[in-house]
């Protein structure tokens, strides 16, 4: 065998040994190219749940979130709401959030249903919609009955806080994500951009809600969403449709994209899958009640609702 192919030969040997070490520490790594726009981090198992402990930092906010509701898909989703938000009320939530698929197929009666729960309660609540309610899974006016009903589907809420801390107001960003992918399609991604290109408030808390998980949105919608959120500073995003309750960290920043706002301090932002009063997958029906405290820490009581898993 001439030089030449001596040389050759050892070339190609040594591409294949580099590639199979690359795909054995793949492999025992858990690397995958999803993870690279999907990662998640395990923090919390909701088989213990974290009540909120004495602290010498004083608490600034508390609400409640609650998933899946699915008015009108079985007999007993109004009464499932309405002992929801009466816990909701006993644990002193200063709000309720209705994170995605509020009804079965978005009905005018299922929405008429749904509001009069939430008004008699005489709690505040925000609503977002999921697909069963003007998605792919609603009736033909499901969006319309939506909009006559409870307003547009996406938008933006100040509240302002009696806290004599630094942090004295939130703001809600409250995202229509129905269509699985549709941000850039509606124009959210422009007004969150806006919102966010602002930089890091120190005086307020920006929180928001989402009914469709990162994780099904398209590629790009996903990666701008998530490159906002990293550049927002966020302190904290709010997933349904999965019906089930996890919390975990997402990392900032992505791959090949600058944090242009802290770019030396890594920054990872809290994510709740909130649960489902109707069919939660392996779990209890139940909501989340949220505690805010003044140095932007959070902590999170699962509130079940029955030992029945409807």
């Amino acid at each position: 065998m001439s030089r030449k192919n001596q040389s050759i030969f050892t070339l190609i040997n040594t591409a294949l040994l580099l590639i199979l070490i690359a795909i054995f520490i793949f492999q025992k790594t858990g690397f995958s190219f999803k993870s690279i726009f999907c990662r998640k981090i395990p923090e919390k198992s909701f088989s213990s749940v974290k009540i909120p402990s004495e602290s010498t930092y004083q608490e600034i906010l508390r609400f409640a979130v609650i998933g899946d509701i699915h008015i009108g898909a079985w007999s007993e989703s109004e009464n499932y709401l309405t002992l929801a938000i009466k816990k909701a009320i006993e644990k002193k939530a200063a709000f309720l959030v209705l994170l995605g698929d509020l009804t079965q197929n978005g009905s005018k009666e299922q929405y008429n249903s749904l509001k009069k729960i939430l008004e008699d309660s005489g709690l505040p609540f925000y609503v977002v919609p999921g697909n069963h309610d003007i998605g792919r899974e609603a009736v033909d006016n499901g969006l319309q009955n939506f909009r006559e009903i409870f307003g547009e589907p996406s938008g933006k809420v100040l509240l302002k806080l009696n806290s004599k801390g630094k942090i004295n107001k939130v703001r809600l960003f409250l995202l229509d994500t129905s269509y699985y992918g549709s941000l850039l399609e509606t124009g959210q991604l422009v007004w969150l951009k806006e919102e966010f290109d602002k930089g890091f408030n120190p005086e307020e808390l920006r929180i928001v809600f989402s009914q469709a998980p990162y994780d099904k949105l398209t590629m790009s919608d996903g990666y701008y969403f998530r490159e906002f959120i990293c550049n927002g500073f966020i302190d904290g995003l709010f997933e349904a449709d999965l019906h089930r309750t996890e919390f975990f960290r997402r990392d900032c920043p992505l791959p090949l994209f600058t944090h242009k706002n802290d770019p030396e301090t890594p920054f990872r932002f809290n994510t709740f899958k909130v649960g489902a009063l109707f069919q939660p997958e392996k779990e209890f029906s139940g909501f989340l009640m949220i505690y805010y405290l003044e140095n932007r820490f959070v902590e999170f009581e699962r509130i079940v609702l029955t030992e029945n898993n409807q």
